[in-house]
């Protein structure tokens, strides 16, 4: 026996879940992805706050991103069985509430701010949904930023860093270059992550406020000039 649960993300895509897999489909129930949201349990409710699809489950909520499918978060809750969400547009902002229930217990949610977003996001050292910020930066209207006294080309740029630092730690450098020029890092910031073949007395103040420890801070120097002279870099 399949459970199957439906709910409508835009005009055009629904998300339909059959036990365990969400398939975003069309209305006319051909499937517009490739790939699909992979839950731990079957979900017994599904609500959407954009960007994210919320799903109530035996014992936790889980929250994937709509575009990128990944999970973003886990809650663990008392047995709840019910759900009930609004989601909607209000002079371009996006507004979400919703609320889960059991027989004796009652749980109201809201999106948080843009702000608490992008910590949660990209901040902690646990943290690397950074396609999913910069889809924020794309995708919420200017007007949500301002309404948080957000500059969202500086969040662009800045969430554009960290991503840089976070693949070049990763060792994904061709794809971390990338990001740097994005981001307008000197290069003397990037030079900076290879302190062994950095001069003497040489980017003290930059290799301080590097958000990442250098991927290369345990390695001799033979290891690192082999990666630093590659094509990559």
């Amino acid at each position: 026996k399949h459970t199957t649960i439906t709910i409508t993300i835009t005009t055009t895509t629904t998300t339909k879940v059959v036990d365990k897999d969400g398939i975003i489909v069309n209305h006319d129930g051909e499937p517009t992805r490739r790939q699909g949201i992979k839950w731990s349990s079957p979900p017994e409710q599904l609500f959407f706050a954009f960007p994210y699809i919320v799903s109530l489950q035996a014992k936790c909520i889980e929250v994937h991103h709509n575009v990128t499918q990944k999970l973003i978060e886990r809650m663990d809750i008392p047995s709840c069985k019910w759900a009930g969400s609004v989601c909607y547009q209000s002079d371009s902002i996006w507004r979400s509430y919703g609320c889960v229930a059991g027989e004796s217990n009652l749980m109201s949610m809201h999106l948080c701010s843009l702000t608490q977003q992008f910590l949660a996001l990209t901040e902690p050292p646990d943290r690397s949904h950074f396609q999913e910020a910069l889809y924020l930066c794309e995708k919420i209207d200017k007007r949500q930023f301002f309404e948080e006294d957000l500059d969202v080309e500086e969040k662009t740029r800045r969430t554009k860093e960290l991503y840089a630092y976070h693949l070049f730690n990763k060792a994904q450098f061709q794809e971390a270059v990338v990001y740097f020029e994005q981001a307008k890092v000197s290069v003397r910031r990037v030079i900076s992550l290879f302190p062994a073949i950095v001069p003497p007395g040489q980017c003290k103040n930059t290799l301080q406020h590097h958000p990442i420890g250098s991927l290369f801070a345990n390695k001799n120097e033979s290891e690192i000039k082999k990666v630093c002279f590659s094509p990559y870099i």
